[in-house]
């Protein structure tokens, strides 16, 4: 959880906002294991009870809550949405949408599942599900949202930049992934923020990336571990107009 004063050019005032992150639940949205049949202590549901504490004391719209991917694959309780009852509203779209996400990204383990998994996925969410490097190679475009700009009633811009990491060929076979690339993402982060500067004039960027932090792989044409090695960078690219904005990025398992 990160929590943030912003100073909101257009209302001239302290404005302190909280950033819930989840990340890797593969599935764990209830306090049980269904693979070992026992209880589980971490789960979506112990999440859902500290976010609507959050809510009730610093008010609905003074906390966001994102999530960074991983989310279809795991317990058996995935498989059964995934490839059992497919016609089914998916488990990891009906929690999301109960707890009130604001935006979520894309984890390799949810490209995973397959096109058909995924994509039925980004049509049940309720709010914008982000992949700026996630490109449509029929159009040259991303394949969903880039990023998305957060408006609620305490008057702040929050911008969410969606990317996955570009390592995905390595892992799947392309007939998962068909009709998508995968781009590096310094230069994914340059054109994007060339974007966002120029459209949107927000007051907080928060970077939700799902990709290596430490130990990823490195080619030639891209390094996965970019969002840690090149964090200054990234920063350095996130600045806008206003002297007042707020630059995050959010990695799995790190509270900036």
């Amino acid at each position: 959880m990160l929590g943030i004063s912003s100073s909101s050019m257009a209302q001239q005032k302290d404005i302190t906002i909280k950033i819930v992150e989840t990340s890797d639940v593969h599935g764990s949205f209830f306090p049980y294991d269904f693979i070992t049949r026992k209880p589980k202590s971490g789960s979506m549901a112990r999440v859902n009870t500290f976010v609507e504490d959050l809510r009730k004391k610093e008010g609905k719209e003074n906390v966001y809550l994102l999530d960074n991917g991983d989310i279809l694959q795991g317990q058996p309780i995935s498989y059964y949405y995934n490839y059992v009852a497919p016609e089914k509203t998916n488990i990891a779209a009906s929690v999301l949408n109960y707890m009130g996400y604001d935006a979520a990204t894309v984890g390799n383990h949810d490209i995973e599942t397959g096109h058909s998994v995924y994509d039925k996925w980004f049509k049940e969410l309720r709010f914008p599900i982000l992949g700026a490097n996630i490109i449509n190679t029929r159009t040259n475009k991303p394949y969903i949202l880039p990023y998305t700009v957060i408006k609620k009633k305490n008057g702040l811009k929050v911008c969410v930049i969606g990317m996955l990491t570009p390592a995905i060929p390595n892992w799947l076979k392309e007939t998962i992934w068909s009709g998508l690339r995968f781009d590096e993402m310094v230069s994914c982060a340059k054109r994007t923020m060339e974007e966002v500067k120029k459209k949107e004039n927000p007051d907080v960027i928060v970077g939700l990336f799902h990709s290596g932090w430490n130990g990823g792989i490195k080619t030639p044409q891209y390094d996965e571990d970019a969002s840690q090695r090149w964090r200054r960078r990234f920063l350095a690219l996130m600045l806008s107009s206003s002297d007042t904005i707020t630059r995050l990025i959010i990695q799995p398992n790190e509270t900036s």
